[in-house]
């Protein structure tokens, strides 16, 4: 039974700072026989004092409301609920490990130690008084930190810096004269590198240091800033009329450039004169087909070439200066599908076709026949996508757009096979009523054109323009026999007649 409590609220030694804030209710701490008081609060860190009994030693505890878990084995204190509890924690060195987050070493002055933990703390140091001074405390300007790393190489022979002598040579003096050395650079006489002191970069006649300057001339010429000829006076008549740019430089050697005007030609220039070694011949007779800037006469006269085109000429035929295309097509071979090797004028080569060996376009369901037999003038390319009806401009027949080729031989427009097959009277009202490819006008082509379009190579459109192996109505009708009209086979190229009540397939042209 405790007697009597009192309060010690001033303590020398806080041992009380195990726990957080709050009050512990010491209703089980107090004079139980005398004192009828309401219980007593009392917060952490105070100490309760039991007064003995007669003959005892008084006993003071610290209140704590940590768990004793964390509390050393060695300290004995008061919990929440007033009762005398033991630490349990095993605490390494000092006794009051734990009990203050304050009591650390650094916290201590040095040399002096509190529950075996020995102080660090030193007091402030001196403040550095000579340079090169350590452990002191650095009061700037006069006696600043400094980096002594590499510090020598910095400081001038002689001369110390934080106690380290300087090895660095003495500055020089200002260089004062043309050529000197030893001496520092400065506006008025600054350095020069001698290897770039060549005579390419002295002024011609100048010298400077016995180098005596050769520019500009032929080894060390003036920079252009462009990649124009010069202009000399071995090549000035040509580059002046040609249509390439040239160069040339003013006595100031200001650079100038131009290009030549190739209408300085004979053709321009009036009969007798001559401009820039062009002997002029304007005004006389013409004597050359294409001949330009001369007098027409009876065998050279004017002709519009707006009208012309290379199909319009001849292959092998000039006419204003235009060369021709125009051929007359001939069967060609394929020795791979017949190759005639023996007979009358039969040629034994299977690489060299002759008259013999040719065949008909159809070439047994293959490609066109490619070989030209011995004499024979390969053919133009006369088949042409017309490019009012090539929506897409990329001169084939694909997608859904309409196709439409040219026959640039015959002039003709050829339309694309429906695949569907008539009737004589029926393929008239076909064509006749087609709208295709931006065109109207079609109609059924004679007998003449249907096998002229076979012997200028038509079956090699066969796929864009959908060809069938097949015979195809002509607008020709036999004469003797007037209920038949004439059929070509557009694969083969035979002719045959048929009559009009049949069905064939149907090509339209205009």
């Amino acid at each position: 039974m405790i007697k009597a409590v009192s309060l010690i609220l001033n303590v020398t030694l806080s041992l009380g700072l195990l726990g957080c804030e709050g009050n512990v209710d010491l209703a089980a701490v107090r004079n139980a026989n005398t004192n009828k008081q309401s219980p007593l609060k009392y917060r952490p860190g105070a100490k309760i004092v039991v007064e003995p009994k007669e003959g005892e030693t008084a006993v003071s505890y610290p209140v704590s409301l940590l768990d004793p878990a964390l509390v050393c084995t060695n300290v004995t204190f008061y919990n929440k609920d007033g009762e005398v509890v033991q630490g349990t924690r095993i605490c390494d060195g000092s006794p009051l490990l734990g009990l203050d987050p304050n009591l650390k070493a650094e916290n201590i002055k040095a040399g002096i130690s509190i529950g075996k933990i020995v102080g660090t703390l030193r007091a402030r140091p001196e403040d550095c008084g000579s340079d090169g001074s350590m452990d002191c405390v650095v009061i700037g300007p006069t006696y600043a930190a400094a980096i002594t790393s590499n510090i020598a190489a910095k400081v001038v022979s002689g001369q110390s810096v934080a106690g380290i002598l300087g090895s660095a040579t003495p500055p020089l003096p200002n260089c004062s004269a043309d050529g000197q050395t030893n001496c520092v650079a400065i506006s008025s006489y600054p350095a020069l590198q001698l290897s770039l002191l060549t005579p390419g970069v002295l002024k011609s006649g100048t010298v400077i240091n016995s180098v005596t300057g050769a520019y500009p001339n032929a080894t060390y010429p003036l920079a252009a800033g462009d990649a124009y000829v010069d202009l000399d006076a071995a090549t000035f008549n040509a580059k002046v009329k040609a249509s390439a740019n040239f160069g040339w430089f003013d006595r100031n050697g200001t650079r100038y450039s131009a290009v030549g005007d190739t209408d300085i030609t004979s053709a321009n220039i009036k009969s007798g004169i001559d401009i820039f070694n062009s002997n002029g011949n304007f005004g006389g007779n013409c004597t050359a087909d294409g001949q330009l800037g001369c007098l027409t006469n009876g065998p050279y006269r004017s002709v519009d070439t707006s009208a012309l085109s290379t199909w319009d000429i001849r292959a092998g035929k000039t006419a204003g200066a235009i060369s021709g295309s125009l051929s007359f097509y001939k069967n060609l071979a394929q020795l791979t599908t017949f190759n005639r090797t023996t007979g009358t004028d039969s040629n034994a080569s299977t690489t060299v076709a002759d008259i013999y060996d040719t065949i008909d376009d159809y070439n047994s369901a293959g490609a066109m026949p490619s070989q030209v037999p011995t004499g024979f003038t390969a053919p133009g390319s006369n088949w042409l996508r017309d490019s009012l009806s090539d929506s897409n401009a990329n001169g084939t027949c694909d997608g859904s757009e309409a196709c439409v080729y040219k026959d640039l031989t015959t002039g003709l427009l050829w339309a694309k096979d429906d695949t569907s097959t008539y009737t004589w009277e029926n393929a008239i009202s076909y064509c006749a009523g087609l709208n295709y490819g931006s065109y109207t006008g079609w109609r059924l082509p004679t007998q003449k054109e249907l096998t002229q379009s076979y012997i200028n190579g038509i079956w090699a459109q066969n796929t864009p323009l959908s060809l069938s192996s097949n015979y195809y109505w002509s607008s020709s009708t036999r004469s003797n026999f007037t209920t038949n009209a004439w059929v070509v086979y557009q694969s083969l190229g035979s002719v045959n007649y048929a009559p009009n009540s049949n069905y064939f397939r149907v090509l339209c042209v205009r």
